[in-house]
């Protein structure tokens, strides 16, 4: 596995903690998955963070 540095990085904002979890799940070998579950929260991890 990839340094969890050197991989991109995705932001999935969905307000269901079950599709947060399996798209997690789903896309960690290959990315850091940065979560938000509201648009507000989503935009401001966005500001901080410029995933890819």
């Amino acid at each position: 596995m990839t340094s969890p540095r050197k991989l991109p990085q995705v932001l999935y904002i969905e307000d269901s903690d079950d599709a947060r979890s399996l798209v997690r799940r789903l896309l960690a070998d290959n990315y850091v998955v940065l979560e938000a579950s509201n648009p507000l929260d989503g935009l401001q991890l966005a500001e901080e963070t410029q995933p890819n």
